[in-house]
Protein backbone atom coordinates (compact mmCIF):
# COMPACT_ATOMS: atom_id res chain seq x y z
CA UNK A 1 0.00 0.00 0.00
CA UNK A 2 0.98 3.74 -0.99
CA UNK A 3 -0.01 6.96 0.47
CA UNK A 4 -1.31 9.35 -2.26
CA UNK A 5 -2.26 12.87 -1.29
CA UNK A 6 -4.88 14.84 -3.06
CA UNK A 7 -4.96 13.69 -6.94
CA UNK A 8 -6.30 11.18 -8.84
CA UNK A 9 -5.98 8.07 -8.20
CA UNK A 10 -6.88 4.71 -10.29
CA UNK A 11 -9.81 2.09 -8.90
CA UNK A 12 -10.37 -0.59 -11.42
CA UNK A 13 -9.30 1.26 -14.67
CA UNK A 14 -11.73 4.38 -13.30
CA UNK A 15 -10.07 7.60 -12.38
CA UNK A 16 -11.76 8.71 -9.08
CA UNK A 17 -10.99 12.17 -8.15
CA UNK A 18 -10.30 12.91 -4.66
CA UNK A 19 -12.07 15.89 -3.66
CA UNK A 20 -9.98 19.27 -3.00
CA UNK A 21 -9.19 20.40 0.89
CA UNK A 22 -11.84 22.95 0.54
CA UNK A 23 -14.87 20.48 -0.18
CA UNK A 24 -13.25 18.37 2.57
CA UNK A 25 -13.10 20.46 4.94
CA UNK A 26 -9.73 20.03 5.56
CA UNK A 27 -5.90 21.08 4.85
CA UNK A 28 -4.00 19.39 2.10
CA UNK A 29 -1.65 18.53 4.43
CA UNK A 30 -4.48 16.46 6.42
CA UNK A 31 -5.79 14.95 3.24
CA UNK A 32 -3.86 11.47 2.79
CA UNK A 33 -5.74 8.61 1.29
CA UNK A 34 -5.01 5.08 1.01
CA UNK A 35 -4.79 3.64 -2.08
CA UNK A 36 -4.00 -0.23 -2.86
CA UNK A 37 -1.14 -1.19 -5.15
CA UNK A 38 -1.77 -0.53 -8.32
CA UNK A 39 -3.58 -3.51 -10.04
CA UNK A 40 -0.50 -3.72 -12.98
CA UNK A 41 2.03 -4.01 -10.00
CA UNK A 42 0.52 -6.99 -8.14
CA UNK A 43 -0.94 -8.67 -11.60
CA UNK A 44 3.19 -8.60 -12.20
CA UNK A 45 4.28 -9.69 -9.23
CA UNK A 46 1.97 -13.03 -9.57
CA UNK A 47 2.70 -12.99 -13.51
CA UNK A 48 6.34 -13.55 -11.87
CA UNK A 49 5.68 -15.95 -9.12
CA UNK A 50 3.81 -17.76 -11.37
CA UNK A 51 6.97 -18.01 -14.18
CA UNK A 52 9.14 -18.65 -11.21
CA UNK A 53 6.29 -21.72 -9.97
CA UNK A 54 6.65 -23.23 -13.54
CA UNK A 55 10.06 -22.76 -13.66
CA UNK A 56 10.46 -24.63 -11.00
CA UNK A 57 8.34 -27.48 -12.13
CA UNK A 58 10.03 -27.08 -15.70
CA UNK A 59 13.22 -28.09 -13.82
CA UNK A 60 11.97 -30.83 -11.62
CA UNK A 61 10.43 -32.60 -14.73
CA UNK A 62 14.03 -31.76 -16.63
CA UNK A 63 16.04 -33.50 -13.84
CA UNK A 64 13.41 -36.40 -13.88
CA UNK A 65 13.74 -36.60 -17.56
CA UNK A 66 17.62 -37.16 -16.90
CA UNK A 67 17.79 -39.60 -13.75
CA UNK A 68 15.68 -41.54 -16.32
CA UNK A 69 17.25 -41.79 -19.03
CA UNK A 70 20.19 -42.53 -16.60
CA UNK A 71 18.07 -45.37 -15.32
CA UNK A 72 17.01 -46.74 -18.93
CA UNK A 73 21.04 -46.95 -20.16
CA UNK A 74 21.58 -48.86 -16.61
CA UNK A 75 18.81 -51.01 -17.52
CA UNK A 76 19.61 -51.61 -20.98
CA UNK A 77 22.93 -52.48 -19.64
CA UNK A 78 21.90 -55.00 -17.45
CA UNK A 79 19.64 -56.49 -19.88
CA UNK A 80 22.48 -57.06 -22.07
CA UNK A 81 24.25 -59.19 -19.48
CA UNK A 82 21.33 -60.94 -18.26
CA UNK A 83 20.83 -62.08 -22.77
CA UNK A 84 24.92 -62.48 -22.54
CA UNK A 85 24.51 -65.10 -19.46
CA UNK A 86 21.32 -66.37 -20.69
CA UNK A 87 23.73 -67.84 -23.79
CA UNK A 88 26.51 -68.91 -21.91
CA UNK A 89 24.10 -71.00 -19.58
CA UNK A 90 22.25 -72.68 -22.54
CA UNK A 91 25.71 -72.94 -24.07
CA UNK A 92 27.04 -75.02 -20.64
CA UNK A 93 23.78 -77.00 -20.83
CA UNK A 94 24.23 -78.31 -24.15
CA UNK A 95 27.68 -79.03 -23.06
CA UNK A 96 26.47 -80.78 -19.79
CA UNK A 97 23.92 -82.94 -21.86
CA UNK A 98 26.67 -83.90 -24.74
CA UNK A 99 28.86 -85.10 -21.71
CA UNK A 100 25.75 -87.20 -20.45
CA UNK A 101 25.11 -88.40 -23.64
CA UNK A 102 29.18 -89.41 -24.30
CA UNK A 103 29.40 -90.34 -20.66
CA UNK A 104 26.40 -92.63 -21.46
CA UNK A 105 27.35 -94.22 -24.57
CA UNK A 106 30.87 -95.26 -23.06
CA UNK A 107 29.48 -96.17 -20.04
CA UNK A 108 27.46 -98.75 -22.66
CA UNK A 109 30.61 -99.42 -24.49
CA UNK A 110 32.14 -100.29 -21.17
CA UNK A 111 29.57 -102.80 -20.05
CA UNK A 112 29.25 -104.88 -23.07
Amino acid sequence: MFKKVLGLRHWNNNVVKIPPPAESGANASDVVVDTPEPYERILCQKILMGISTIDIIRNAIIKSCEQLNIEKERINELNEQNDKARSSLKSLVEFITEIGTTSSDMAVVWAT
